[in-house]
């Protein structure tokens, strides 16, 4: 839970939104129409400037269009710094 909600209070500034599920061991979060990148163009952009993995909701299936996932099994000290470097990619958009 504490993961979650500290990715949950995040996501605003790096174009993304979710809203909180419980009991799952991922985040879905839909990319920003403002943002005006695909998932997957997101996630390669995030894993060659910023340095962290995430996945495009596509891999999934049609349904996960337009989404991206976020393990929530790192430690905590990873995802602060996942979360860190994301931010200061996205505010350098």
């Amino acid at each position: 839970k504490g993961r979650r909600d500290r990715i949950l209070a995040t996501l605003s500034k790096i174009g993304l939104s979710a809203k909180p599920t419980p009991g799952s061991i991922y985040v879905w979060a839909r990319v920003d129409a403002d943002s005006k990148v695909e998932s997957c163009t997101y996630t390669d952009q995030a894993l060659n400037e910023a340095h962290v993995s995430i996945a495009p909701g596509e891999a999934y299936g049609p349904g996960g269009k337009g989404f991206v996932r976020i393990s929530l099994g790192i430690t905590d000290e990873r995802l602060d710094e996942a979360l860190n470097r994301l931010e200061t990619w996205y505010s350098q958009k």
